[in-house]
């Protein structure tokens, strides 16, 4: 049975139940937030402190500062400053910033400036909009987690009620699907990495944040099909079926912001830093020349691993969570799937995994919890459904 065509199976893995620096490329000529921060989106709310994060334009004095200023239509308004600093490998210059924690709902707008950065004052000031507090989710893996809505039995009774504002407590945001190398050839920290291939060009989806009624028609893409259908299934049913749950019980559902960047066809290996994988033994060498060995010892003819570390994972460790989602392991299934009391294969590098995530995510206190529960289904020899 598979998570992204019932909604019910999908349920069943919560039931069973500043961070880190990220390597942030400069955005050119302008001071901007990085790719995830944006016009309607969610942050995660109290107890937890939320942040904002991005880079200054190259040619800026060193240590500059950098403010933003958060509003409210309520009345709240409080400034908020940091200087930025250098990133050693790039010399590019990021900032964060760490806001209050904030009570659920809202609508705020967030102003960014750098009155002393290189460039023109108009393209030092960003403004964006629709900013609610609520609780945000980081939902990826492979093909079973990238499954859009499109091709699931439920699409049409989950495109009414999303027409009747059933779920518009849900906010959607879904990253680029490029992989890279390693961290000096990556373009995407800050910008996207691009559309799903094979995607309508006018991209309604990809590094924007967006309400499920935007995805309606008259937005299409498809054969004529709402853009709504190209979201990944598994993370909009797991976080609709929660809503009905609590609107059933009588509560009131957060705003729920669901953040997405899984790459069909993946292995765990692309997923996990250099040092996570060198924890464990009989990891598979993600090799890319024809007639290589997958058994044979990590080094540089290994290209693959780690790519997607790099590229969709790392790049979002600023971003405050409430838990993860994960749906992967069904392309290891062909090497080893090993040992964890021995410290081998996947069975050695998916807790592994998990216990890095959670360390990286919640690196600077008050952020990300460091116990963040962590939902997934594996198929690697088997079939595992859990909540962590």
């Amino acid at each position: 049975m598979d998570c992204a065509l019932q909604k019910s199976f999908c349920f069943l893995m919560l039931s069973v139940f500043v961070t880190a620096d990220s390597p942030v490329v400069s955005c050119g000529t302008s001071v901007c937030f990085a790719s995830g921060i944006g016009s309607g989106m969610v942050l995660q709310q109290a107890p937890s402190s939320a942040s904002l994060y991005g880079s200054v334009p190259d040619g800026s004095p060193k240590g500059v500062t950098v403010s933003v200023q958060l509003n409210s239509s309520t009345g709240y308004s409080k400034t908020f400053s940091t200087s930025a600093y250098t990133v050693t490998a790039s010399g590019t210059q990021n900032w964060k910033i760490l806001l209050d924690p904030m009570t659920v709902g809202g609508d705020y707008t967030a102003g960014l400036s750098c009155a002393s950065c290189a460039g023109s004052p108009s393209s030092n000031s960003v403004t964006i909009k629709d900013i609610t507090f609520g609780d945000v989710w980081l939902c990826t893996g492979q093909s079973n987690a990238w499954l859009p809505l499109w091709f699931t039995f439920e699409r049409n009774e989950t495109t009414a009620n999303v027409a009747l504002g059933k779920y518009d407590n849900l906010r959607l945001w879904r990253g680029g699907l490029g992989k890279v190398g390693a961290p000096s050839e990556s373009g995407n920290w800050v910008l996207p990495s691009g559309p799903e291939p094979g995607s309508n060009s006018n991209d309604a989806l990809t590094d924007q944040w967006r309400h499920p009624k935007d995805l309606l028609p008259p937005n299409f893409i498809r054969d004529g099909e709402p853009w709504l259908w190209e979201f990944p299934s598994t993370c909009f049913y797991t976080a609709s079926y929660l809503t009905d749950l609590m609107v059933k019980d009588g509560k009131t559902p957060p705003p729920i912001g669901i953040m997405t960047t899984p790459v069909g066809g993946t292995m765990i290996e692309e997923w996990t830093d250099p040092a996570t994988q060198s924890m464990c033994r009989n990891v598979t060498c993600m090799c890319q020349d024809q007639g290589c060995d997958p058994y044979q010892p990590l080094g540089p003819n290994c290209t693959g691993n780690s790519d997607l570390w790099y590229g969709n994972s790392q790049p979002y460790v600023n971003i405050t969570l409430k838990m993860f989602l994960w749906y992967q392991s069904e392309n290891n299934l062909q090497y080893d799937g090993g040992n964890s009391a021995q410290g081998t294969g996947y069975a050695c590098m998916f807790p592994a995994m998990i216990q890095k995530w959670r360390k990286v995510w919640s690196a600077v206190p008050g952020t990300t919890d460091p116990m963040a529960p962590f939902g997934f289904v594996t198929l690697a020899d088997g079939v595992s459904i859990a909540f962590l």
